[in-house]
C-alpha cells in the first residue's frame, strides 16, 4: 500500500466519530427496531418489481443462457432494443469537465478535471456506468458513491483501496428505501445489502452486535430466503441452495438523511443493537444516486422502458412459437385409388425431374394438412412492428435497415428516433454529473491524496501532481458538466468525417495555417493504415500550409460526390406479406376439411 493511502487510514481512524451504539439518546432501540419493523415492510413492497425484473430478465437472456428459463425466444426483440439503447448511451471513455467562474481559479479546475478523469479510468467507471443504465432499462439504476475508510482489498467483492473513493453498481435485488416516501428526497432512509468475509467483519466491527455475528453456512437465492430468487438464480441452476467457499456475512448500510447517520446492521437479526452507528460526512444527498429514465408522481419506483414493452414481447415469441408447431405439424399426402396402388408405388418411388409411366393419373391426389395459419402470421409481423415502434422505431434508432424508399425519408426517421435517444442521454448526463461532483469532492477534501499526472500544454506533455497543496478556494466554487461527446462511442470513421468536414468548412476557407503531416497521420491512424503514412512522401521540415497564400496555380480541383440511397424497405416488405396474410385466410394448399386434428 502506498505510504500516504497508509496515512490516510490512519488519521481517518483517529478522526472517525466512534460508534453509537444502541440504547444510547442518539439512536435508541426504539429507533433501531422501528427501523427494522420499516425496512421488513419496505422490502415486502419492493418485491414486486424485484419479481418483474427478474421475469423481464428470463426474457433477455432467453432459453439458451442456462437451464432456469423454460421459454423459448425466438425474437429476442428486448435483447436487441437493450443492446442497441446500451450502444447509443453508453460512454466510451467517460470524461468530467469542471469549470469556475472566478479567472483565478481556472488553472486549478483544470488541474482537478485531469485528476478527476484519471480517477474514472482507474475505477473503470465505463463499465459500472454500463452495469447501471442496464438497470435504468429494466427499472431503476442505483450507484453506491463513497470513500473507502477500511483496507478491505477485494474482501467485499469489489476492490476498494483504502482512502480512494468508490462508486459501485446496486442492483434492485440488494436495495431498500423508505417506500413510504412519494418522493426519494423525502425517504426516511435508503440502504444496500452486501456481503463481507467472517473474518474482515470480525477485525472491521466491536461490541455486542459483533459478538452475535454468526457466518452463514449456505447461501440461498436472493437476500430474502429460497422463495424471492434474485437475479444471480439464472446462471446458479434451480437448486434451492448453493455451497460456498469460504465464511460470509451480510450486512446492511442505511442512510438516515434526517437523523444524518449512516449505519450498519446484520442482514441475518430481526432484532439487537447496529454494528457501527456514525455520522454522515459526505455529500448532503447522500451516497447512493438513482437513475431513472421515466419518474412516476408520487412514486419513488419509475417506469422501466422494457416493462413497457414485455407484454407484446411475451405475445410476439409466444405466437411465433406457435406458428412454429403448425410448421412442424405440416403434412403432404398422397392419396391412390385401389386400382391405382402400383401407379402410387411408382411415384413414391419416383425422383424430382423423373418421367415414370403410370395407368390412372387420375387415380392419385396429394392433400396438405396442417401447416401456418395466414392469418396468425399477419397478427405476428403486425405486433412486431408495434413493437418495434413501441421501442422507438428500434429498426431506425439501430440503423438495422432501411425504413422507406428514400435516403432523406430515412434521415428524417432517424433524427425522430434519436430524439428520445437524446431525452434518455440527458438523464445519464445529469446522473453523470452528479456522481461526478461526489467523486471531485473526495478528491478535494483527501488530505493526503498524491497523483502523478500528465497535462498537455500545445504539443508538450508537463507532469504534475495533484496534492492537497493543489487547491485554492472552496470546493462551492467550481461547477461540474459532463462532456457531451463523451457520452457515446464514436467510430474511427466518424471522427475521420468529422475531422474533414473542420478542415473542408472551417480550416481550409478561413486561411488558417495547418501541418498537413500531422493531418495525414491523423487520417492514417483513424483509417488503421500504416501503408497510407508510409507512401506520403512529407518531409519533417514542411512549412504549415496556407489555404489562401500558397498552393499551385496550376492545380486542378476535382470534387467528388457520394450519393447514398437507401435500400428496399423491411417495413414495405412486412406490409406486403401482412396484407396477403390478412386476404389469404386460410394456409396456402389448404383444402377444406383438411385440419390435421
Amino acid at each position: 500500500m502506498a505510504p500516504w493511502r497508509v496515512l490516510l487510514l490512519i488519521s481517518m481512524a483517529i478522526n472517525m466519530p466512534m460508534a453509537i451504539q444502541a440504547g444510547t439518546p442518539a439512536f435508541s432501540e426504539k429507533k433501531m427496531s422501528d427501523l427494522r419493523q420499516s425496512m421488513a415492510w419496505s422490502l415486502k413492497m419492493l418485491k414486486p418489481f424485484r419479481q418483474n425484473r427478474l421475469r423481464a430478465l428470463k426474457h433477455f437472456v432467453g432459453k439458451n443462457y442456462s437451464d432456469t428459463t423454460a421459454e423459448r425466444v425466438p425474437i429476442n426483440m428486448v435483447w436487441l432494443a437493450v443492446s442497441i439503447y446500451l450502444r447509443q448511451l453508453v460512454p466510451s471513455v467517460p470524461n468530467g469537465d469542471i469549470s469556475t467562474s472566478f479567472p483565478q481559479l481556472k488553472p486549478v479546475a483544470a488541474d482537478l478535471t485531469i485528476a478527476l478523469n484519471h480517477l474514472l479510468q482507474e475505477m473503470q467507471y465505463a463499465k459500472t456506468s454500463k452495469l447501471v443504465l442496464m438497470e435504468a432499462m429494466f427499472c431503476m439504476g442505483i450507484m453506491k458513491v463513497g470513500l473507502e475508510v477500511r483496507d478491505v482489498g477485494n474482501d467485499m467483492g469489489v476492490d476498494h483501496d483504502a482512502g480512494q473513493p468508490f462508486a459501485d453498481l446496486v442492483t434492485l435485488d440488494s436495495w431498500v428505501h423508505d417506500m413510504t416516501a412519494r418522493d426519494y428526497n423525502d425517504a426516511s432512509y435508503a440502504g444496500d445489502r452486501y456481503s463481507m468475509t467472517y473474518e474482515l467483519a470480525m477485525d472491521t466491527y466491536k461490541g455486542p452486535a459483533r459478538d452475535r455475528l454468526l457466518p452463514r453456512q449456505n447461501s440461498s437465492f436472493g437476500y430474502y430466503g429460497g422463495s424471492d430468487k434474485g437475479a444471480e438464480s439464472l446462471s446458479q441452476g434451480n437448486q434451492s441452495m448453493v455451497d460456498e467457499y469460504g465464511k460470509f456475512v451480510d450486512l446492511w448500510d442505511i442512510w438516515l438523511p434526517r437523523e444524518n447517520l449512516f449505519v450498519t446492521i446484520s442482514a441475518d437479526e430481526q432484532s439487537g443493537p447496529p454494528l457501527e452507528v456514525r455520522e454522515w460526512e459526505g455529500p448532503e444527498r447522500g451516497p447512493y444516486h438513482l437513475l431513472r429514465f421515466q419518474p412516476l408522481p408520487d412514486n419513488v419506483m419509475p417506469i422501466g422502458p422494457v416493462m413497457q414493452w414485455l407484454d407484446l414481447a411475451d405475445s410476439v415469441n409466444k405466437n411465433w412459437r406457435k406458428l412454429g408447431r403448425q410448421a412442424e405439424r405440416q403434412k403432404e399426402v398422397t392419396f391412390v385409388q385401389g386400382n391405382a396402388s402400383i401407379d402410387g408405388h411408382t411415384v413414391k418411388n419416383a425422383d424430382d425431374g423423373d418421367i415414370v409411366t403410370v395407368n390412372n393419373p387420375a387415380g392419385i391426389h396429394t392433400e396438405r394438412y396442417g401447416g401456418i395459419d395466414q392469418q396468425n402470421l399477419g397478427f405476428v409481423i403486425n405486433s412486431k412492428n408495434t413493437l418495434a415502434y413501441m421501442m422507438g422505431n428500434i429498426d431506425a434508432v439501430g440503423g438495422l435497415a432501411a425504413q422507406t424508399s428514400t435516403l432523406g425519408q430515412d434521415q428524417m426517421l432517424s433524427q425522430g428516433a434519436n430524439r428520445m435517444i437524446d431525452d434518455m442521454r440527458q438523464s445519464l448526463a445529469s446522473f453523470n454529473s452528479e456522481v461526478f461532483r461526489d467523486l471531485a469532492m473526495y478528491m478535494w477534501e483527501d488530505p493526503y491524496i498524491q497523483l502523478p499526472l500528465v497535462k498537455r500544454s500545445g504539443s508538450v506533455d508537463i507532469p504534475f501532481r495533484w496534492t492537497p497543496e493543489s487547491r485554492e478556494g472552496d470546493f462551492s466554487q467550481y461547477n461540474f458538466d459532463v462532456e457531451p461527446f463523451s457520452q457515446r462511442i464514436t467510430s474511427p470513421e466518424e471522427k475521420l468525417a468529422k475531422l474533414n468536414e473542420v478542415m473542408t468548412s472551417i480550416v481550409i476557407p478561413s486561411g488558417m495555417e495547418f501541418d498537413p503531416q500531422k493531418y495525414m497521420r491523423a487520417i492514417s491512424r483513424l483509417l488503421g493504415s500504416k501503408e497510407l503514412e508510409e507512401i506520403m512522401n512529407i518531409s519533417p521540415g514542411v512549412t504549415p500550409v496556407n489555404a489562401h497564400g500558397g498552393g499551385n496555380p496550376n492545380t486542378t480541383t476535382r470534387r467528388y460526390e457520394r450519393v447514398s440511397r437507401a435500400g428496399p424497405s423491411t417495413k414495405g416488405a412486412d406490409d406486403q406479406m401482412l396484407q396477403q396474410s390478412l386476404m389469404g385466410g386460410q394456409s396456402q394448399g389448404q383444402q377444406p376439411g383438411g385440419q390435421m386434428q
